[in-house]
């Protein structure tokens, strides 16, 4: 529960949201759906372009990968 805390939660509040599984179906929801997209961290990116072909940029980049992959998808 300390994690909670430092980030400002009401730990009490967490613990019990945590003990009940609350949200489970959510996460578990979310955790399929990125399976099944091809993810396996963060940050990852798709970048769809207006002819509806997609680029996955996986983990953090410097700002020249998305530009050059903007600059040549808007060509």
């Amino acid at each position: 529960m300390k994690f909670a805390k430092d980030v400002g939660l009401n730990d009490t509040q967490f613990g019990q949201c945590m003990a009940q599984s609350r949200y489970i179906s959510t996460v578990q929801g979310s955790l399929s759906d990125a399976k099944g997209l091809g993810l396996t961290g963060t940050p990852d990116f798709f970048v769809i372009a207006h002819d509806k072909t997609i680029t996955k940029i996986e983990g953090a980049q410097p700002f020249t990968v998305f530009d050059e992959l903007f600059k040549s998808k808007l060509k």
